[in-house]
């Protein structure tokens, strides 16, 4: 994720260390002294080879960690890409794990594990769907 404020002149790139549909808590190399709350901004995503703004306005800063809220109007379309881009991985790494396994004959844990995970995400879609 890079995090993005004074009209594009600031592009800081970090890490999310909690994404909820509310807000990101990022970690940044560094916080310069500058970055306050109240101030706004846009989260920018990378995904099917776009890049996502999304508006945000910075809660709280601590140490090198950014608290943003992200836009009412856009959270859950955040929320939504977010989810995406971690199934995407998923499935990219399922791809990556199929390929190492059947070299070795092992079809029968990566099928456990599939198994596993696909039951997670049709546990999670019922409840939400509830």
């Amino acid at each position: 994720m890079v995090f993005v404020v004074d009209a594009g002149k600031r592009r800081l790139p970090g890490v999310s260390k909690d994404v909820s549909l509310g807000g990101v808590a990022l970690n940044l190399n560094s916080v310069p002294d500058t970055i306050l709350p109240g101030q706004e901004g846009w989260i920018e995503l990378n995904f099917d080879r776009k890049v996502h703004r999304f508006p945000c306005r910075i809660v709280r800063t601590a140490a090198t960690n950014v608290f943003v809220a992200m836009d009412e109007q856009r959270r859950a379309e955040f929320a939504s890409l977010v989810s995406l881009i971690h199934l995407s991985s998923l499935r990219d790494n399922f791809d990556l794990l199929e390929r190492w396994d059947a070299t070795r004959g092992g079809k029968e844990n990566l099928n456990h594990i599939k198994n596993r995970i696909q039951n997670h995400i049709q546990k999670k879609k019922r409840f939400n769907d509830s």
